[in-house]
C-alpha cells in the first residue's frame, strides 16, 4: 500500500470522525470517502480504532508543528501587537485543523487530554513571556483564547451566517487588549 493511499484514508477518516464522532463513523463510509474499498482500509489499519489512533497521532504532529511555527514567527514588539497577532494566528490554525480540533474536543482518547494540556501550557507560557502582568491568570487566558477561537471556527464550519465572524474576532481581541 502506498503512502499516498494511507494518507488519503487517514484524511478521509479525520473528516468522517470529525463529522460523526468515533461511534457514528463507519469504516465503510471512510473507505468510500477515500475512494478505496473497506478491504484496503483493513489491510493497512486492521481496526477502526487503529485508524482513529493513527489519524489523531498524525494530526497532533501536524498541529504541533504549525503551532510552534506561529509561536516562533510572532516577533511583535509590544503587547497589543503580540496579542492581536497571536489570536488571529490561533484562529487560523484552528480553522486549518478544524476536523482534528473538533474531534479532540468531542471525543475522549488517550492522546487528546495530554495534547490539549500541552497546547494550553505552551500558550500560557508564551503569553506570560510576552505580556508580563502579575494580575493575569495565564492559564485561564490561554484556555479562553483556545475556546473562543475554536468557537468562531465551529460557527464558520456550521455555516452560521447570522454571526459576523470577523467582527466577533475583532471584538474578542479588543476585549483581551483591555486586560493588558
Amino acid at each position: 500500500m502506498t503512502e499516498d493511499t494511507i494518507q488519503k484514508i487517514i484524511g478521509a477518516a479525520l473528516k468522517v470522525f470529525g463529522e460523526k464522532g468515533y461511534k457514528g463513523a463507519t469504516t465503510r463510509v471512510i473507505a468510500e470517502k477515500a475512494g478505496f474499498s473497506e478491504l484496503t482500509l483493513f489491510r493497512k489499519f486492521k481496526t477502526k480504532e487503529n485508524l482513529f489512533d493513527m489519524a489523531l497521532v498524525q494530526s497532533i504532529i501536524k498541529f504541533k508543528k504549525e503551532f510552534q511555527s506561529i509561536l516562533i514567527e510572532n516577533e511583535s514588539k509590544n503587547p497589543e501587537e503580540f496579542l492581536r497577532t497571536l489570536i488571529k494566528d490561533m484562529e487560523g490554525i484552528i480553522e486549518d485543523n478544524f476536523e482534528f480540533i473538533h474531534l479532540i474536543n468531542n471525543e475522549k482518547s488517550e492522546s487528546s487530554e495530554p495534547f490539549k494540556e500541552e497546547v494550553i501550557n505552551l500558550l500560557r507560557n508564551y503569553i506570560r513571556k510576552n505580556i508580563p502582568n502579575s494580575k493575569i491568570d495565564y492559564k485561564a487566558f490561554a484556555i479562553t483564547i483556545f475556546i473562543v477561537t475554536y468557537g468562531i471556527s465551529l460557527s464558520k464550519y456550521r455555516g452560521e451566517t447570522y454571526i459576523d465572524h470577523e467582527e466577533i474576532l475583532k471584538g474578542f481581541i479588543n476585549n483581551c487588549l483591555l486586560m493588558v
